[in-house]
This record gives structure tokens, sequence and C-alpha cells, in this order.
């Protein structure tokens, strides 16, 4: 899970999509879903759904019959849903009533239809109970939807429990929102209501390139056709925050700025306003104790201007933000390999150029710039991403500027094991 990401968008909307090509950004499709798991319990308030590949037996014609479900609007939800538990439940498409074969035939390949049944053991006396009761109850399944007039009232009744679900063998608690690497530079994170419909949020990170000085510094951010290029002043003493006391804290402050955007007339220059902090003052997990001037570096913090209060919330975010990925990458099993150094000096560098841009930025006009402090934290995201080994490094494999993003291929798979897996389509819900 990547649940860092909630650290960025708490105080951004999503913007409402209804296009799957996605530019870097954070966006929200309100979807058709379906249960994928019958006999099983529908969410509840609170659970979360975090996504998984969709894999099994089945998987290819299910995620057929999702992807095709948004290519013919005019087959109800209700006949999608039902033609995927029967597929589940291995149901031979010859026996479903003929209406329903004729609805829902443009949603299934021949060959799928050529293997839509297969058979069952029929020594059921020697198989395990539970093996013998999953069987008699896809039995009854299939007997439901070969009725010559389907009850979908019925068959819902029998495929999705009611009430509040216990707590399964195997159980784990998920909260909800938990956002999942969704590869090639996405996230997702699944916020289903009931087992048919599903609140999709995707974030899309946004590549970028920096270009340094010869003390490390970023002169240059882009990404996207926005750009932002720095100069700093090397006048001496310009290096340093100084506190009473003697505290001495690290800066690099900006002699210029210049900001710009893809479109004509989006450009901004600024003279002697705002700093960011070196990488090195807080590296990647180091205490925050530690970093120069230590103790006494926090008193003078604490009592001495805004700027040194300035740069210890600065300091203090990219700690927490490093820690909390090192602390997923563990949790997951991916901390085989520590970051590249390259990969932690881009992650905390950026963070401190964002928000020393943004600083700088006080008392501006918004407009175009809002843009550019999106992209800027979309790039980011993306030094997170590859922090926590989703993406890879800039300039390795550069990502394209738009990409589609296919829900089909993942299914929203609860931490109670006793309840519904669901399938996402990319059929939006009215």
């Amino acid at each position: 899970m990547a649940n860092w990401l909630d650290a960025w968008q708490g105080d951004t909307s999503p913007q409402i999509q209804h296009s799957f090509t996605l530019a870097p950004g954070f966006y929200r499709f309100t979807l058709q879903s379906y249960c994928l798991h019958a006999g099983t319990y529908g969410p509840s308030s609170g659970a979360g759904y975090p996504l998984a590949p969709l894999r099994g037996d089945r998987a290819a014609t299910i995620r057929g019959i999702l992807q095709r479900s948004a290519q013919f609007p005019a087959i109800s939800q209700i006949d999608v849903q039902t033609l995927i538990w029967g597929t589940e439940a291995g149901t031979r498409f010859s026996d479903y009533p003929l209406d329903f074969q004729v609805r829902v035939a443009p949603l299934m390949t021949p060959e799928d239809i050529a293997l839509s049944f297969v058979s069952l053991p029929a020594l059921t006396a020697s198989l395990p109970a539970p093996v013998q009761n999953a069987l008699n109850f896809y039995g009854q399944l299939r007997a439901q939807l070969a009725r010559p007039q389907q009850d979908f009232a019925a068959l819902e009744r029998l495929a999705v429990l009611p009430g509040a679900a216990p707590t399964g063998a195997g159980s784990r608690a998920i909260p909800s929102g938990a956002w999942t690497a969704a590869g090639e530079g996405f996230y997702a994170r699944a916020l289903p209501s009931t087992y048919a419909r599903t609140v999709l949020d995707v974030i899309r990170v946004a590549p970028y390139r920096l270009v340094r000085d010869g003390r490390g510094r970023i002169t240059l951010f882009e990404s996207g056709g926005y750009r932002a290029e720095t100069t700093y002043d090397d006048r001496p003493g310009q290096d340093l925050l100084i506190g009473e006391g003697g505290a001495r804290l690290p800066v690099w402050r900006f002699a210029t700025l210049r900001l710009s955007g893809p479109h004509p007339g989006e450009t901004l220059e600024l003279q002697d306003r705002g700093f960011t902090v070196p990488s090195d003052a807080v590296r990647f997990g180091q205490p925050f104790a530690s970093a120069p001037g230590g103790p006494q570096l926090m008193h003078a913090v604490f009592q001495f201007g805004a700027d040194l209060a300035t740069w210890r919330a600065r300091a203090e975010v990219a700690k927490e933000q490093c820690d909390r990925v090192q602390e997923y990458r563990e949790l997951y099993g991916r901390a085989t390999a520590r970051p590249s150094e390259q990969a932690i000096a881009d992650f905390t560098d950026l963070g401190h150029y964002r928000d020393g841009i943004q600083g700088a930025l006080q008392g501006e006009g918004l407009g175009w710039l809002v843009d550019h402090q999106l992209r800027q934290r979309g790039a980011l995201e993306y030094a997170t991403c590859v922090l926590n080994g989703d993406c890879p490094p800039p300039g390795e494999r550069p990502l394209p500027e738009t990409a589609t993003f296919d829900p089909t291929g993942f299914v929203a798979t609860p931490g109670n094991t006793l309840m519904q897996r669901l399938g996402i389509s990319a059929r939006e819900l009215n």
C-alpha cells in the first residue's frame, strides 16, 4: 500500500474524470463494479479495499466482460453481473435462457462461449467438506441461472449475504481509502458504497528532469512544459540562518526565481525571495535531533523568527515523509535494497525546492501558478514512487506524458476474507 499519498492529497480535491487517458494529476471516477465472490458479504463502512491484479482461471474471460461492458452500455448492469456469476460458477453458455444469451453475447468471444463450461468432479463425497460446500453452492447458483425466467432478486439473495460480515480466517485490518501502486506511475484506491458502485481515485505521478550546479543545488526543474529556474545568492553569510545562542541553519537563498508554463504569457521572475534547505541537512531516516545544530538548533527554531520556524517545518516534513516511505517498504517486503543516494537527494531536494518556491510566491496571483505548483507536487510524488520501488528513476525509462489506466485489470480486495472481491468496470455509473 502507499498511504503516504494521503499527506499530499488531503488539501486537494480530485478532478472528476470521464476518460482513462491521463496526464499527471489526481482524478476521480464513479464506476459500475461487480461482485466476484458469490456467497460472501458486501462492502461495509470503514473497510479498506486495496487493489490487486485480477488473476485466476477465469480472469481473462471476466476482464473481457468488464472491458466490453463499456463498449455496450445498453447491456444492463444486472445482466453483466449475472454473466459474471455464471462464468465463475462454470455455467454453460447454452444453458442460459435464450433471451439472456442474445442480450449478453456481445460481452463474450466465441472462445469464451466454447470454454464456458468446466465439468466438476463426479465423486464429490471424497472431497474435503469446504470443497463439497463450494460445489453445492455453485450447483445452486447454476440452477438459478438456467431458469427460463431469471429472477435477479433471488439470484442476488443467494450470491450476496445480508448483514455485517463476521471476521474470516486470515483477515487483516485495512483502513478505508488505502492507496496501492497500479503500475506505470499510477496509484489508485477503491471506495465502494455497494458491490455495484465504486468510486475510484487515481493518481498519476509527474515525470521530471532536474539540473544541478556544482554544489548539488537544483538550478532547473522541468516537467511537462512547466519550468522553474533558479540562481542562488552566494555572498558570504547568505548560506546560513543564525539564531540567538549561535544556532546555524544551512540554507540556499534564491537570487533569482523564474517560473514558466507551457502556454504563451505564463512567465514570472522574482528577485531575492525564498530559500531552500540543503538535502544533507536532514537525510533519509536521520533523526532530526542529529541534524546540524542538534538540540541547540531546536531551541533556536522554536524561539527566533519566521525563517527559523519555516526551516524547522520543512525539515520535519521531509523526515516524516522519508520515514513513512521506509516503513511501508519494510512492511510490504520491498526493502531488499536501500534507495540510491540520488533518489534520496531528489526526494529531499524536490520537497524543499517546492516549499521554497511556494514561500517565494506568497502574495503573487494564482492562475497558471496553481498548475505549476501541482506539477511540482506530482514530481515529488514521482520521487517518492522511486523511493518506494514502484517507478523507474528519472531518465532510466522515461514515462510518457499521458498514459491509459485500465481499471479492469484490478480487483478491489477487502482485508476480511468473508467479504466480496469487486471487479471494476470501465463503465461510468450514471
